[in-house]
């Protein structure tokens, strides 16, 4: 199950940094939330970027037993799309008024 994980964070930096791995495996070396974000996600809140660049750095620990279940993985995403909805709805909001 820990190796499931470690894919799934494999696949999160790729997806976060929009670059294959395979041809930059230096962002493991020193894996520090957010500072291997594309700068395509320069108009996502840092909180977020920190959440999710957390989340990746956890599930590619060296460490098998140091890495997040599923489960954990599942909760920690879902709480950040929740925020990242809330943040959106408040910002509408404040330009409608």
């Amino acid at each position: 199950m820990k190796s499931d994980v470690y894919i799934f964070g494999l696949l999160l930096m790729e997806l976060i940094t929009k670059t294959k791995l395979g041809s930059n495996p230096s962002v493991l070396d020193n894996c520090k939330p957010g500072s291997f974000v594309h700068k395509s996600f320069e108009d996502v809140d840092d909180q977020t970027v920190f959440g999710i660049t957390s989340l990746a750095c956890g599930c590619v620990s060296a460490d098998p037993g140091e890495r997040p279940t599923m489960k954990m993985v599942l909760n920690d995403l879902d709480k950040l799309r929740k925020r990242e909805g809330k943040r959106k709805r408040d910002e509408n909001e404040s330009t409608i008024e």
